[in-house]
């Protein structure tokens, strides 16, 4: 399988990460797109995807005065692959930190990253740590910046292991 882009080629964003009213549009903007759409059973999230999407559940959560389990989430599962870390919104002013951001994403959740990721800030363990342990399923591959693809096959059943264990888990959770 060959290179989809090179490092050269420019990429539009949905959103600013240095302009944080541009950040909040844009997640108003999701979650009204998630309340007119939805509902949806699961999220599949690629880098600042996944940072952007775990925001919302966080804000969320904040916005429900912090309990540990949304009353409507957005989603019953979510599987992240490598996790970029966002700047939640003009009410967090910053990134997202498991340390300071207490709330716990209580959805099954499966996170997917490369140990040789050299494009994201840290490790995609950030956004593993936000979760709920008990919920929480994660595979560490050995490439990069990537989702595991054929080239590759046992990084692919390892990742189809944790989604399908986190599928389940949702599942079954009924």
């Amino acid at each position: 399988m060959g290179i989809f882009a090179s490092p050269s080629d420019c990429f539009l964003s949905w959103i600013d990460e240095q302009s944080p009213q541009n950040t909040l549009d844009a997640l108003n903007d999701f979650e009204s797109y998630l309340a007119e759409a939805g509902p949806f059973e699961g999220l599949i999230a690629f880098s600042q995807a996944a940072g952007f999407a775990a925001s919302l559940m966080i804000r969320k959560l904040r916005e429900g005065g912090g309990t540990h389990a949304l009353l409507s989430p957005p989603f019953q599962c979510a599987i992240f692959f490598c996790s970029a870390p966002l700047v939640g919104d003009s009410v967090f002013g910053r990134y997202l930190d498991p340390v300071v951001d207490k709330h716990r994403i209580q959805i099954p959740t499966a996170h997917i990253w490369g140990r040789n990721d050299h494009q994201v800030q840290g490790t995609g363990s950030w956004l593993a740590e936000l979760c709920a342990s008990d919920a929480t399923e994660v595979y560490v591959h050995e490439d990069g910046h990537e989702i595991p693809g054929n080239r590759k096959p046992d990084a692919v059943r390892g990742a189809l292991r944790v989604m399908r264990k986190t599928i389940d888990r949702a599942t079954f959770a009924c």
